[in-house]
């Protein structure tokens, strides 16, 4: 059905949503767009539901609050996607506020473009004290800035979208699913912040052939509170971004490199967590000196990124050669869908 369902995945967001909302009720439109809000309840322990129901009591527009009692931000997704009705799925956090055109841009973008399967826009920070130093080298890392140089179609050398503003395409998801694709990583979980879902979405559209684009209409302001500017919260951030990157490293080598066959991966858990740890040493002189790098160093964070991977990679032992496996086995499946939509396989 021709419209876009606007999706806010909440867990314990009763503080965050009074502000998110307001800008959703500031949509304006040059012409008519079929449109509903749908805010899931993930499995929160504070008002979350009874703030949203209060926040949006007398709305002139259509919406719902549905609950995803399994805590995950993809669970949460997923619980929006179903209970969606239109063709476009458009998710923004409950820290996004998102501009006065958000709806009417998203509708016009991707109904004018068939071969887009996600689109997404530019962060706007919005601090509630004042950013550190080295906040503007690392904006990427709260989902701030470009994601690319300018509108139009993600470049390969990106590959993906941020989930903050993240808009797919209904038939998209559906032909994904279809073609045996399930998440392998769980997004943000509670008080966790493991993250990489968004991207593995992407990626997983980018198999099938289908097409990302970046809009600068697509604009939003991300709440950024004090907690989360701090350097310990960015060490852990890296440090889940490099667990994140074993599963989207495995998408990225078919995409990258586009194998003919499948490879049957046999302890290769082994081969490359030694790889990641001589790196420390060769990098580094020894296995942990990154750990003294002053606030700011990109090395540190560098280091953390693969001590994130190094550690995942190690937890996983025979089920990461499992998960290379099937992930290349979802890549050739795709291959026919693939070639008709791209011409190349």
């Amino acid at each position: 059905m021709d419209g876009v369902s606007l999706v806010i995945c909440c867990h314990n967001s009763s503080k965050k949503l009074e502000e998110t909302l307001k800008h959703v009720s500031r949509q304006k439109f040059s012409s008519e767009v079929p449109w509903e809000l749908i805010i899931v309840d993930n499995a929160s322990t504070d008002l979350t539901s009874e703030m949203a129901t209060a926040i949006t009591q007398g709305a002139t527009y259509n919406c719902r609050i549905v609950t995803e009692g399994k805590v995950g931000l993809k669970n949460a997704r997923l619980k929006g996607i179903v209970e969606s009705k239109y063709d476009l799925i458009s998710f923004i956090d409950d820290d996004n506020w998102i501009c006065e055109s958000w709806i009417e841009n998203v509708h016009n973008i991707m109904s004018n473009r068939p071969e887009i399967g996600a689109c997404g826009g530019i962060g706007l920070p919005k601090f509630e004290t004042s950013p550190p130093d080295w906040f503007e080298l690392q904006q990427g890392s709260y989902a701030v800035g470009l994601q690319a140089e300018s509108t139009g179609y993600i470049p390969d050398s990106r590959g993906y979208l941020w989930g903050a503003g993240l808009t797919i395409r209904r038939s998209a998801m559906d032909e994904i699913i279809q073609n045996g694709f399930c998440f392998s990583l769980t997004g943000r979980h509670g008080a966790s912040i493991s993250s990489g879902e968004d991207t593995e979405l992407c990626l997983a559209l980018r198999c099938l052939g289908w097409r990302l684009w970046y809009d600068e209409s697509l604009s939003y302001y991300h709440y950024l509170p004090s907690s989360r500017l701090s350097w310990s919260y960015l060490k852990r951030l890296q440090f889940s971004f490099g667990a994140s990157s074993v599963v989207l490293n495995a998408y990225n080598e078919c995409l990258l490199y586009n194998p003919e066959t499948i490879q049957n991966h046999k302890k290769l858990w082994i081969a490359d967590s030694m790889a990641l740890t001589k790196s420390f040493f060769a990098r580094d002189g020894h296995l942990f000196s990154f750990i003294c790098a002053k606030e700011g160093s990109s090395d540190a964070l560098f280091g953390y990124y693969r001590l994130g991977r190094l550690l995942q990679i190690i937890s996983l032992r025979h089920k990461y050669d499992e998960l290379k496996n099937s992930i290349f086995a979802f890549w050739q499946r795709a291959s026919s869908i693939r070639t008709y939509r791209t011409g190349s396989g």
